[in-house]
């Protein structure tokens, strides 16, 4: 585990700094989480999917302070990171989960990358997009290192259950699922009464197997308008975009002063 330095000042740990820092700088410094800002000052729920080390609850933390967030990381350094980093920024009602969240309850095989956590998936076939680009621009060792990974075992749940059994009752104001390839998986997880509580939904999709246009069909579905927009951050060859949908009846806060369904 490394400590580092944020660009807001902060204290960290991560398994590998630069893979932090970029994860920081696609949280922070873009607008592709701008969900955030719709949602309500009265905010009372956040759900962080795929939480990495921290970086969106406390990105959510610091624009809705009275949010309770709830985040879910299965890998367990990348967890120990995360629990440690939301113990040491202080952040109040953060409540850190070891699990994947997906289509079923069990356990799953994860394909973790020390030197680049924040790739670490079930799908790792997903991944050549991005091998591909960096061995046509980078020295072989170096990339050789980015991609050496590791199987583990990890815990994996769904929406329904953790709706059953963990999260509050209530709105859900905002769903944040970023989980390198299992996008449609922890959609296909949630029943007909869980999308009924879910005001928003911010997602990172990477557009293979026709994933990108399987999540808007159910979107669609779902009665959820939603808009796409290519993820700034990261090379437009990756295929990245971000998909931000809000459920019918859902006004945002800078329209309204205050997030509501009606």
């Amino acid at each position: 585990m490394a400590e580092l330095t944020l660009p807001d000042g902060r204290r960290a740990v991560a398994p590998d700094v630069e893979d932090a820092l970029a994860v920081y700088r696609e949280i922070f410094d873009s607008d592709d989480y701008a969900a955030v800002a719709d949602i309500g000052h009265e905010t009372t729920l956040i759900v962080d999917i795929g939480a990495n080390i921290g970086l969106f609850s406390l990105y959510a933390k610091l624009a809705r302070p009275r949010a309770a967030v709830h985040a879910f990381e299965p890998v367990p350094e990348i967890f120990a990171a995360l629990e440690d980093n939301i113990r040491t920024w202080a952040l109040p009602d953060v409540s850190v989960h070891r699990l994947a969240v997906g289509h079923q309850v069990g356990e799953v095989v994860c394909t973790y990358f020390p030197h680049q956590p924040a790739d670490s998936t079930i799908y790792p076939a997903d991944k050549q997009i991005q091998r591909e680009y960096l061995d046509n621009r980078a020295q072989p060792a170096p990339v050789e290192r980015l991609f050496h990974s590791r199987p583990v075992a990890v815990p994996m749940t769904t929406l329904d259950e953790l709706a059953r059994t963990l999260l509050p009752p209530g709105r859900i104001d905002l769903l944040k699922i970023d989980v390198e390839g299992a996008e449609l998986d922890v959609l296909h997880g949630m029943g007909p009464r869980l999308w009924e509580r879910v005001d928003r939904i911010v997602l990172e999709v990477q557009d293979t197997r026709d994933r990108l246009a399987d999540i808007c069909t159910l979107l669609t579905a779902r009665h959820c308008a939603f808009r796409v927009t290519a993820a700034s951050q990261l090379p437009h060859e990756y295929g990245l975009s971000m998909v931000t949908a809000t459920a019918a009846g859902v006004r945002t806060a800078s329209a309204t002063g205050a997030a509501s369904r009606h």
